[in-house]
């Protein structure tokens, strides 16, 4: 199929609880593109490397699935990858806000939103994470604990990898580890402080992990008006990042911005839906409506 011309792009992923799926989808990527690092990449944007039908998949968020699951399968086909964690979820072993409220009653959620005036009765009526993401992080916490205290809920063991998995793919020669934030807040939710604090902070706490030089960043949520804009560049910028990752759709392209380069976002689907999204592009959206896919 590579001789198929199709735009060079990033492919990303989450969480991966099915292996047979993500096997089947690298091999899907591997029969259409030609996988290539992050070093590729980097090249292609300051060093004059041309790249013709090229794919280089990303992770965020550093689930302890891409160790269990993905890894395997990375070093199976020999395909490079990068990995987009947060240090400090890493080093103290906890949990995002969206990984600790998973199975929480939403209702109740919504009431304990009402009761802490973060949200106006009757005006909290859509799903719950996209509510949360109009918050900033110190309120969402307050929300988790107080529905905690009310529920008798304990906090969740933790879902991301520790400290040493994240070495370990460092050095494999396969994988490439950046910086995701310190507690995956939207930024543009938060203070010039805390969204500065948040990605110079997990950059330098990174490094100290790794014991090499960070440049290589994902942005939590990742759509550039909605969940950061130039001020978040900014700061990037000020901390020695060469490359960062959103989820906006597109191709790779020495036209993008390469502090907000985009990516193509893939969970689920069959073979016959991953190939169609892949092909569709950015029109993946609108035949999705469309046809109710």
């Amino acid at each position: 199929m590579k001789h198929i011309l199709l735009p060079n792009r990033c492919i990303n992923f989450h969480v991966i609880h099915d292996q047979k799926w993500f096997e089947n989808v690298i091999r899907l990527l591997k029969r259409m593109y030609t996988m290539v690092s992050l070093k590729e990449i980097y090249e292609f944007y300051y060093g004059g490397l041309s790249l013709k039908n090229a794919c280089h998949i990303t992770f965020d968020d550093g689930d302890r699935t891409v160790y269990e699951n993905a890894f395997p399968i990375l070093k199976k086909y020999n395909v490079p990858a990068s990995v987009y964690v947060s240090p400090k979820a890493t080093i103290e072993q906890q949990n995002f806000w969206f990984q600790e409220i998973r199975g929480y009653d939403e209702d109740m959620l919504r009431k304990v939103m009402v009761e802490l005036q973060l949200f106006e009765a009757g005006k909290v009526t859509s799903q719950i994470k996209p509510i949360f993401k109009k918050l900033a992080l110190d309120d969402i916490w307050k929300v988790i604990k107080m529905y905690q205290d009310k529920t008798g809920t304990s906090s969740k063991p933790c879902y991301n990898m520790d400290t040493e998995q994240i070495i370990e793919l460092d050095q494999s020669g396969l994988v490439t580890v950046g910086a995701h934030t310190l507690d995956h807040p939207i930024l543009k939710n938060e203070s010039d402080e805390r969204a500065s604090y948040e990605i110079k902070g997990s950059v330098e706490q990174l490094g100290e992990i790794l014991n090499r030089e960070i440049i290589h960043f994902a942005y939590p949520n990742g759509r550039y008006g909605e969940d950061f804009d130039e001020r978040e560049m900014s700061y990037l910028d000020e901390s020695g990042i060469k490359l960062s990752f959103t989820t906006d759709k597109g191709q790779v392209s020495l036209e993008n911005h390469t502090l907000k380069i985009p990516r193509s976002g893939l969970t689920k689907g069959g073979y016959f839906h991953v190939l169609i999204k892949l092909i569709m592009g950015k029109k993946w959206d609108a035949l999705k409506g469309t046809f109710g896919i």
